[in-house]
């Protein structure tokens, strides 16, 4: 055994051998007043970009759909939420009213009314879109009048107002006069770009229209293509061919290396990474996962210390939640799981496995993921006996397997990344509530969604503050899969290109990006 755990420190170390430094949470210093180059195309790699243009797809990739949409509201640092396509709102008798600015048009130029709202905000709900992450008790909207949408919810919720950052706003009549499938690949937005080329899952140029009413953008077009191989991408930045990265997961060896070639470097902490045992699937196939002792005995059994050392240095930490530092949620007197395989064995053997077993893969994508960290999970497992196959898979396919899509299921652990992105927990609720359907309940703790939703209608920023730290805990002692780091987001750029601000977790664009001669 102790040989094997040698080789799994071998493995971690091979990915980190240079001493930590610090990156700068900027790049290379520009002049006060930087020229701006002649050429401002904008070139943005990412791991995998979506295979679809419509937000239908993804609850993520927000620089992406940004580009082409706007939502009503969007975030300044610390979660402070600023107009978009709303100019204002008001929270009275339980529901959200927004009123719309009346100067946006889609790219086709028509006017973006009310009805667009109402229908988008419709089809999130009785669709149950991804963003019903951050809108998880979103029951319905109405018009009120030309310029007022009332927003309902299933039970009272004043964080609606949060998640509506993730409400990008689709073209009614456009939408239907096209249909779901063709707006895939030829969607029209409000957004400062247009489409100019589409590739699924490949390519996606964007170019700047003549003028927006709100938003002032740089870039005349933005190429955001898919570089599924990390030195593909170090080699592009160090070279010029990629100006900027979005949902590239780099190691902070390869953080290091960019820096000390001019590469500038922007990160927020901002995320944790957990290995799911997805509750539908586990139970559908009666696997081991089903017993608490098991998902305990699988805590015990992964070094998250070493790993978070040898893969993320001062950047990663282990954790033992569901959430991040900064957030709301966060719970200061609950550890890690600390690392005992002689007690992971101990409990192996009480539920009924003191040889172990074998699970059908461990699913993850590395656009989010490091692969090192899922290989580690893999060797710190079959220390104690439980073997599993490692599937990497590219963005598409794995958000089909994360929502159920296309009649794709999660394997037996699901390796993913979250956080608290907007502030208020709702991703939470989304993702582990009990109250959604067939694939889209993850986990089921009827006391979590309780405590949660009295949270949710709790006037009382204190009060709430305490319900929803319950529901945490609630949903903590179901044990709901392994629990393993909180990570950094990183975000690189060449030395040539100035403004690239990271606002808050998850929610950031590239309007304020533009190249330097």
């Amino acid at each position: 055994m102790r040989g094997r755990t040698h080789a799994i420190a071998l493995l971690l170390l091979a990915t980190a051998c240079a001493p930590a430094t610090a990156p700068a949470r900027s790049g290379p210093s520009a002049p006060s007043a930087p020229a701006r180059a002649e050429n401002q195309v904008i070139r943005v790699a990412q791991t995998g970009i979506p295979a679809s243009l419509s937000p239908e797809a993804s609850s993520s990739n927000i620089p992406f759909f940004s580009a082409l949409f706007d939502p009503l509201v969007t975030f300044r640092k610390g979660f402070t939420v600023v107009p978009q396509l709303a100019q204002r709102w008001e929270y009275r008798d339980g529901a959200w009213y927004f009123t719309l600015r009346t100067d946006v048009s889609f790219t086709n130029g028509q006017p973006l009314s009310v009805e667009d709202v109402v229908f988008t905000l419709n089809l999130i709900a009785e669709k149950n879109l991804p963003q019903r992450s951050y809108l998880p008790n979103l029951s319905g909207a109405r018009a009120v009048d030309a310029t007022t949408v009332e927003v309902t919810s299933r039970v009272p919720d004043v964080t609606i107002l949060n998640g509506m950052a993730w409400a990008f706003i689709l073209p009614k009549a456009y939408y239907e006069q096209v249909g779901q499938r063709e707006f895939q690949t030829r969607a029209i937005g409000s957004g400062p770009y247009e489409v100019v080329e589409f590739r699924p899952s490949e390519l996606a140029v964007f170019r700047k229209k003549p003028t927006h009413p709100f938003r002032t953008v740089t870039a005349t077009e933005l190429r955001f293509q898919t570089v599924p191989d990390n030195a593909a991408v170090i080699s592009g930045l160090r070279t010029g061919e990629i100006d900027v990265t979005s949902h590239v997961t780099f190691s902070v060896d390869q953080v290091e290396t960019l820096l000390r070639d001019g590469v500038g470097i922007e990160y927020l902490d901002g995320a944790y990474v957990f290995a799911l045992a997805s509750q539908p699937e586990n139970r559908e196939r009666n696997t081991p996962l089903t017993l608490k002792a098991v998902r305990e005995a699988l805590n015990y059994a992964v070094d998250k210390e070493t790993i978070a050392r040898q893969l993320y240095r001062q950047y990663g930490k282990p954790t033992g939640q569901l959430t991040i530092t900064s957030s709301r949620l966060w719970l200061s007197d609950v550890p890690p799981w600390p690392y005992d395989p002689a007690r992971a064995k101990q409990l192996l053997a009480q539920a009924g496995y003191p040889t172990g077993f074998s699970l059908n893969g461990i699913d993850f994508t590395p656009t989010s993921v490091n692969p090192q960290l899922v290989l580690a999970l893999q060797g710190y497992l079959k220390e104690v006996g439980v073997e599993a196959e490692v599937r990497s898979y590219e963005i598409a396919v794995f958000l089909d397997k994360f929502y159920g899509r296309a009649g794709q299921s999660k394997s037996d652990l699901f390796v993913f990344i979250s956080g608290d992105a907007n502030g208020m927990g709702s991703v939470l609720r989304g993702n582990f509530a009990c109250d959604k359907r067939g694939y889209e309940v993850w986990w089921c703790n009827q006391e979590f969604t309780r405590l949660f939703d009295q949270a949710l209608a709790e006037p009382d920023d204190s009060r709430r503050v305490e319900l929803q730290q319950r529901a945490h805990r609630a949903l903590l002692a179901d044990v709901p899969g392994i629990f393993l780091l909180t990570t950094p987001l990183f975000v690189a750029h060449g030395a040539k290109i100035a403004n690239v601000e990271l606002t808050t977790p998850l929610v950031y664009r590239f309007d304020t990006v533009y190249r330097v001669q």
